[in-house]
């Protein structure tokens, strides 16, 4: 496994000053699997369930290369910020279509030189620079989390542990510097492409 920077702010910050944090804290919600050892990432897209204390995490990534059997791909990975995908994932470029027929991750290779997946199948039409994303059911079809929030500060996952998860819902008059988190995909965001669109009180801005 890489080691991933775990600092809030340090090295390469992914705010341009400190978002509002919720009180009380949250848990990684049982029905999402991160692999142990991996980093969430600060400003990692996801939605909480008030009730329940629990956050579920938007998870993508975005494609670096594509192997001959279509079914290895290779994601954007560096010493700041990696995918948090897990085997067993459901994943597509694009929400649609039949839950059970979803592509599933079958291994994840995570090393200093590559973060390389092998899926079940082959996603149609995928190319370098795609953004994927794990799909969820909804019914019978699939759909990507709708993020309305992020993970304020950095968590590592580690075993037989809770992961706690700091949650922001408002940047204040501060943005997320949308190139340093996880690929965020067009249809998490308005319009404008500047706001989450489930929340317009997360901001982004594409400076680096």
């Amino acid at each position: 496994m890489q080691k991933r920077t775990e600092t809030f702010a340090g090295s390469r910050p992914v705010y341009t000053g400190s978002p509002a944090v919720e009180i009380g804290g949250f848990n990684l919600d049982e029905s999402q699997h991160v692999p142990v050892g991996a980093v969430i990432p600060a400003g990692t897209l996801c939605v909480h369930n008030e009730a329940t204390r629990s956050v579920k995490l938007v998870k993508t990534g975005k494609v670096k290369a594509i192997d001959s059997t279509k079914k290895k791909i290779t994601l954007e990975s560096d010493e700041f910020l990696c995918p948090i995908f897990a085997v067993g994932d459901k994943i597509a470029k694009a929400a649609g279509g039949t839950y059970a027929d979803a592509i599933t991750i079958t291994a994840i290779s995570d090393t200093n030189d590559a973060y390389v997946i092998t899926m079940s199948g082959t996603i149609t039409g995928l190319a370098v620079g795609d953004i994927i994303g794990e799909v969820v059911a909804d019914g019978a079809n699939s759909a990507f989390i709708p993020g309305a929030g992020i993970i304020a500060t950095p968590r590592l996952v580690k075993e037989n542990m809770e992961t706690t998860l700091a949650v922001s819902l408002n940047t204040l008059q501060w943005s997320v510097f949308k190139r340093r988190v996880l690929p965020i995909m067009d249809s998490q965001l308005d319009a404008t492409g500047s706001v989450l669109a489930n929340n317009h009180n997360i901001r982004f801005t594409n400076a680096f």
